[in-house]
């Protein structure tokens, strides 16, 4: 932004200027500098005068307290030095034109820790002699550039009784202007190609104008404000862009030039820390996206902050309420209808039982007749047909059950496959993938009896080949990609058994599969399965993928599938799950079949 002057032939100037002044007197100085320490001063400006002949520090102190009353005021704060040409350009008595250019930027650096717009300073350069002309001509030039590139505005002093006309020019070309008096009027000598650099800087303002104003993306650009300690306390809205209103509902005329404290009040109670925030971002340089919820306006902003200079900070946002609460809803609706999956599971679930409970009484009334058949060998051959033909109808029943389950359970993941095709939020879509699996892992388990000639016992062995031959084609995982190696003994489980057991492998394959081969690198996932003498059923599985988080602790985990596997191992196999260690780290299941356990 532009700076006042306090130079009325000058007017206002951005940051970076660096300009000259041609003097005979002390008063000629003290026209020019006064007023331009005055107007940094009322502005927020940290101020360094550098002294030399003809005006020593006292007599410009004294000058200054002419214009500025409570001059005081900004001395005891440090606002303000005066300072000795002796204690500045020649510390030690020697020249060091790399000492003085790092000097200038430390002041403007403290000055804007504590707060301050930015470093107005001045130079009197009466001290010079002849000898040190060409090296100091050659420090100016590099001010020059210096200068530009920081929050610094900067005025060098020449006398004109000790300045050739070669020396004169050489000063105007260090400097973007040079103020001169001429019969008793100031003058402003700039050269054609300082035009034609402004006319250019002029442009570039308006496209960057209108690139600003046209924004979606509400801007707004402050300055942090600091206590005593360096700490952010609270920062200045500098200026702000259209969108701005639209994004906030703020006016720009109401809020530009107000603390964040003021224009919303109660942000410092935030529970974000908005201000910390931002202060962090100024003081460290270090950019920050992050989505949060601002309590004061009531909504969500996707936010992203830089500092283009330290003390400041650019802030980007746009209003993601909308979004946040379309995303609230589809969470909704997902709870919604895994409750409602979970509802028709218990209700198979009671249905199976009453037709097991059936099956059972039937099979009951079948040996009553079988013993009374056995009283009468004649009538027991008479009615060996109608046995026959009532253990077919068990047997019938159990398939149709087996069967249609499958069929509901193929049903209700078609219906999951139709509510996701039109979901784009990926992590929407993994948790109905994820459910989709589970579903698919009880509908194989019924798939098996269906089709298996025992209508109570599954193969572990077949169902695990299936199983994870699905879910590798589900995550459209090809051959050679990753790898699947499979050493499960022959024996057969009960379907109490092996539904639990299926769901605890399809969660530990499907979290592999996600997750421990990244960017489509190589691998192999190993499960094994052994049933001990005693009749303990132990299942290892791993995978050579990038490992397990560091720190997992399975009775603390938050993860879904980790807790589902925690639950099915202990509360429904009455069994035990433990993390297994070495090379190719996983999980150990052990537990014990409720049910008889037949060898294949």
């Amino acid at each position: 932004g532009l700076r006042r002057s306090g130079i009325d032939i000058i007017g206002d100037v951005p940051w970076g200027t660096h300009f000259c002044q041609f003097y005979r007197t002390e008063e000629d100085l003290t026209a020019i500098l006064v007023p331009y320490f005055k107007a940094g001063l009322e502005n927020n400006e940290f101020c360094l005068w550098v002294t030399s002949e003809p005006l020593s520090g006292q007599e410009a102190e004294t000058a200054l307290r002419k214009a500025l009353p409570d001059l005081d005021h900004y001395l005891s704060k440090g606002q303000i030095e005066i300072i000795p040409h002796s204690e500045w350009y020649l510390k030690e008595g020697i020249f060091d034109a790399e000492r003085v250019l790092k000097g200038w930027v430390e002041k403007l650096n403290h000055a804007l820790i504590k707060g301050y717009d930015g470093l107005r300073l001045t130079g009197n350069t009466f001290w010079l002699e002849k000898a040190g002309w060409r090296d100091f001509v050659a420090y100016e030039e590099t001010v020059d550039s210096v200068i530009g590139r920081y929050r610094m505005i900067g005025i060098c002093t020449y006398s004109l009784d000790r300045c050739s006309a070669v020396e004169a020019i050489d000063v105007v070309k260090n400097h973007q202007f040079a103020l001169t008096r001429r019969d008793g009027q100031w003058e402003l000598i700039e050269s054609s190609e300082r035009r034609r650099a402004l006319d250019a800087l002029s442009r570039s303002e308006a496209r960057y104008r209108l690139l600003f104003e046209n924004m979606l993306a509400g801007v707004a650009f402050c300055r942090m404000e600091l206590d005593d300690l360096g700490r952010p306390v609270d920062c200045v809205l500098i200026e702000a862009n259209q969108a701005f209103e639209r994004q906030t509902s703020l006016l720009r005329d109401e809020t530009v030039g107000k603390r964040m404290t003021e224009a919303l009040p109660g942000i410092e109670k935030d529970p974000a820390d908005w201000i910390g925030a931002f202060g962090r971002v100024a003081m460290t340089g270090e950019a920050v996206r992050f989505d949060q919820y601002l309590e004061p306006l009531g909504r969500w902003y996707a936010v992203a902050a830089y500092s283009p200079i330290r003390g400041y900070i650019v802030i980007v946002f746009d209003d993601i309420t909308e979004r946040k609460r379309a995303e609230e809803a589809l969470r909704g609706a997902y709870e919604e209808l895994e409750t409602r999956v979970q509802e028709r599971t218990e209700e198979l679930r009671r249905a199976k039982a009453d037709l097991e409970t059936r099956v059972r009484e039937r099979t009951a009334e079948l040996l009553d007749i079988k013993d009374d058949l056995e009283v009468e060998i004649l009538a027991r051959r008479e009615k060996e047909g109608q046995i026959e033909k009532a253990l077919q109808e068990k047997e019938t029943l159990l398939r149709e059950l087996y069967h249609r389950t499958k069929n509901n359970m193929n049903v209700i993941s078609g219906l999951i496959t139709l509510q996701t095709a039109s979901l784009r939020d990926d992590r929407s879509l993994q948790m109905f993938r994820d459910l989709q699996g589970r579903i698919t892992s009880m509908s194989l388990v019924h798939q098996k009896l269906y089709q298996a000639g025992d209508l109570s016992n599954v193969s572990l062995r077949d169902y695990v080949d299936d199983l994870s031959k699905a879910l590798l084609n589900s995550y459209r995982t090809t051959s050679g990609k990753v790898a699947l190696k499979l050493d499960i003994e022959s024996f057969s489980l009960s379907i109490d058994a092996i539904i639990p057991c299926g769901l605890v492998i399809n969660e530990l394959m499907s979290n592999s599969l996600k997750y421990a081969f990244p960017g489509g690198r190589d691998g192999e996932i190993r499960i094994e399965g052994l049933l001990t003498g005693e009749g303990e059923i132990r299942i290892s599985y791993s995978d050579n993928g990038i490992g397990l988080p560091e720190g997992i602790d399975l009775h603390k985990t938050k993860t879904l599938g980790l807790k589902l596997v925690k639950k099915l191992t202990e509360g429904q196999l009455g069994g035990r799950v433990q993390l297994k260690d070495g090379p190719d780290p996983g999980f150990l299941l052990t537990f014990r079949e409720p049910h008889y356990i037949r060898r294949i």
